[in-house]
């Protein structure tokens, strides 16, 4: 879990964020002011990342995702960070564009075009936009519950010409990601057979 001790909360005699709660379209907002050296790292531990796990499960399975969770709502917990606004709000001066150390980590070698200098703050303030979502959210421990000591390992075959029949036994385990994070859109759709050739019949198997 990401540490968000850092993050301030803008408030005034009357707060800026707000809660709007409706059938389908809830959705909340806070304010925060974070110093310059949490710019890039805030947006990963607010809307959460991933990488590939390095955890080692029984019988030396690797494999999996470790995932850090987007950041709840205090007061709505089923509310999740979805988008980040940023905003300078304590200019430092000014900076030459090609020297912007982050934006040279990111582009690397790559050649890009900028203007000559760009202004510098210290501070920022941060919008957190809160929206429910349409799959679960499950943290790496709660996933670890439902998948147990070891993933559930299945087989297939592959071609191989270098195999007698053609074809080579393969496994592979289900780390059932899908579980969380995931969004299912199902549409359904005509399925029409012709025939223009004569006639014909199809049969089908039993269910």
């Amino acid at each position: 879990m990401a540490d968000l001790s850092y993050l301030l909360e803008l408030i005034d005699k009357e707060s800026p964020g707000d809660i709007s709660v409706a059938p389908g379209a809830s959705e909340a907002s806070m304010f925060f002011v974070i110093k310059e050296n949490k710019l890039y790292s805030v947006i990963s531990d607010i809307l959460g990342s991933v990488k590939l796990s390095t955890k080692i499960w029984a019988n030396n399975v690797r494999g999996g995702l470790e995932r850090n969770i987007p950041m709840s709502h205090p007061y709505a917990s089923w509310l999740y960070a979805d988008t980040v606004d940023i905003q300078g709000i304590k200019a430092d001066g000014k900076q030459a564009s090609d020297q912007f150390l982050p934006a040279i980590n990111i582009m690397g070698n790559v050649d890009y075009v900028a203007f000559n200098e760009c202004s510098y703050a210290n501070m920022y303030r941060v919008k957190v936009t809160f929206t429910s979502k349409n799959y679960n959210i499950i943290n790496d421990a709660q996933l670890e519950n439902v998948i147990g000591l070891i993933p559930k390992r299945y087989n297939y075959y592959s071609r191989d010409i270098n195999v007698a029949n053609g074809f080579a036994l393969q496994e592979y385990y289900d780390f059932r990601e899908y579980l969380r994070f995931t969004e299912m859109i199902i549409e359904p759709n005509n399925e029409l057979i012709t025939n223009t050739a004569g006639r014909g019949f199809w049969k089908s198997l039993p269910a």
